[in-house]
């Protein structure tokens, strides 16, 4: 499984607990963050 999939599947995760917990605002922000820092650590690496 290459890593670009293996993202997807975690955000996709992520996003599910997100939206159907009642997850507050900031939960959210840290979640993009992280996805932030895991794209550009993404395109540093390859």
């Amino acid at each position: 499984m290459s890593n670009q999939v293996q993202v997807d599947a975690l955000e996709h995760l992520l996003l599910s607990i997100i939206k159907s917990s009642e997850v507050s605002i900031a939960a959210y922000e840290i979640f993009e963050n992280a996805q932030a820092s895991l794209m550009a650590s993404a395109v540093t690496c390859c």
